[in-house]
């Protein structure tokens, strides 16, 4: 279980994580597989000349404003959303929120805007299952981001404002306290400021922060999670069959499966925060719970076989 505080961000209450080994773990995972480091080209006159031919879009850049990486993955075999500031990249948040990811992996680049109302603009797809995304044509962007703001269904995260660069005295218009504007045009966009002081405050990078040294229990608990025998025992599951099992908790949210034999069979799959609240209050009265189950091999974990916890289960002790 993750250690946090609650803090107070504008008019949000979200989680920080506090354990400073776990921040630092979380970033080794990001910086291995993504890194830190997105380039961006500087604004010219050649530039904007080639951008008129081509399809482009353009987005406002916020004057206060904070920029961040949306980071959606299964951590500890939980769905959880990390909001990495790239300012500070030992300020993390987590989102107190229940999601289906659909991919094991995604991080997007958006900008946190904290001010009575805080709301987060999300503005590219940079990796999806640890593949770069960020390089496609923005249009295709825009689906994406479109896609993933559905999904998240949180109504301050969504997609920043877009336009076309035919609609850049628009864009001037319409976004009061604008410090610059981004460019879609080119494999790497280009990006403009109203001052060049700006560049310095803005750059779409974040300096290199020295990681501690991972734990050697911690790297193998990571690997025997990622690596559990789900595929050995899909060879006696009949995903089509229900099952009486026994759960307990392991951590908040996560709950292993077990057999009549005692055997672990794998992880429960919960898919609201309210079932997770329903689950853990039984929890609170019985070490133990028995229920009805279903093996899901696209998620490669088992869902409660009835329509909800309370018909799932068969009894407490």
């Amino acid at each position: 279980m993750l250690e946090t505080n609650t803090v107070i961000i504008g008019d949000k209450s979200l989680y920080q994580l506090k354990n400073i080994r776990e921040i630092h773990e979380l970033l080794r995972i990001i910086k291995n597989n993504f890194g830190f480091v997105y380039p961006e080209k500087s604004y010219n006159d050649l530039l904007f000349d080639e951008m008129l031919k081509r399809e482009t879009y353009i987005v406002p850049i916020y004057q206060y404003s904070i920029p961040v990486l949306i980071y959606m993955c299964y951590y500890h075999n939980n769905p959880c959303v990390f909001i990495i500031s790239l300012e500070s990249l030992e300020t993390i948040y987590i989102l107190p929120v229940i999601i289906n990811i659909e991919f094991n992996n995604i991080l997007i680049y958006g900008e946190l805007l904290k001010d009575q109302h805080t709301i987060i603009h999300i503005e590219r797809v940079l990796y999806i299952d640890n593949k770069p995304i960020h390089f496609i044509k923005y249009v295709k962007q825009i689906e994406l981001l479109n896609k993933f703001n559905k999904m998240l269904s949180i109504e301050w995260i969504l997609p920043k404002q877009i336009y076309n660069i035919s609609e850049m005295e628009k864009l001037v218009k319409e976004c009061t306290n604008i410090l610059g504007i981004r460019f879609y045009s080119f494999k790497n966009p280009v990006i403009f400021y109203k001052n060049t002081q700006d560049l310095s405050k803005k750059v779409f990078m974040s300096r290199d922060i020295k990681l501690l040294n991972a734990k050697e229990h911690w790297i193998i608990k990571e690997n025997k999670i990622k690596n559990t025998d789900t595929i050995n025992i899909l060879d006696e599951i009949d995903i089509n069959k229900t099952y009486n099992y026994r759960i307990n908790a392991h951590t908040y949210g996560i709950y292993k499966v077990y057999n009549s034999e005692n055997k672990e069979m794998g992880i429960l799959r919960l898919n609201t925060l309210e079932e997770h609240n329903e689950l853990s209050a039984y929890m609170s009265k019985y070490k133990n719970i028995e229920m009805n189950l279903k093996y899901n091999s696209n998620f490669k974990k088992w869902v409660i076989a009835k329509d909800n916890i309370q018909r799932s289960i068969i009894r407490g002790y």
